[in-house]
């Protein structure tokens, strides 16, 4: 249920955000990103469990 308390409206006005900065370095490309979860994962394994 909503408050029937007013609400002060005292809040300051949100800054207004400059253009969006190009990126300084290039996207990972998809198959880069997926080759270091993989080897993440293979390394966070315990042996016993790899094996199953």
């Amino acid at each position: 249920m909503a408050s029937t308390t007013p609400r002060p409206d005292d809040r300051p006005e949100p800054t207004v955000r400059g253009e969006a900065q190009p990126a300084v370095v290039a996207p990972v490309p998809m198959r880069v990103l997926l080759a270091s979860c993989r080897a993440a994962r293979a390394v966070s394994t315990p042996p016993e469990r790899r094996a199953a």
